[in-house]
């Protein structure tokens, strides 16, 4: 297992070949909201990996908003997001930098290509 540290000292961990999975602790003590979830749901739907929420015990698939809402997430709960597929790490970055710089950066009911756009321009993740 390879464990990368970014520079702003959170931790991503290579599992295997093509899994990536990182631990952050969930910022809102009221939990997770409609707009984190529907950002999530974008971030799986982008990137060609399945990813996977576990916090408490629980586990969610990111396709799954319901699974998502209904996750008891909260008060600095640490959160497990594990990515598996041709493009996790690229998405397990995504996660990272959503847990460390806000969700709000990318609010907003937009387009996929737009939206993705958007994200890379804003994290400067490769194209």
């Amino acid at each position: 297992m390879q464990t990368d540290k970014t520079m702003d000292g959170t931790k991503a961990e290579q599992v295997d070949a093509q899994t990536w999975r990182v631990e952050v602790d969930w910022p809102d003590a009221n939990g997770l909201h409609g707009r984190e979830a529907a950002i999530l749901l974008k971030l799986g739907r982008i990137h060609k990996a399945t990813l996977v929420l576990e916090c408490c015990g629980q586990k969610a698939d990111v396709e799954s908003l319901m699974g998502l809402l209904s996750m008891e997430a909260s008060g600095n709960a640490p959160l497990i997001a594990t990515a598996s597929g041709p493009e996790a790490e690229p998405l397990i970055r995504a996660i990272e930098q959503c847990f460390l710089q806000g969700f709000e950066a990318m609010a907003g009911s937009m387009g996929k290509n737009c939206f993705q756009k958007k994200f890379e321009r804003h994290f400067q993740l490769p194209q």
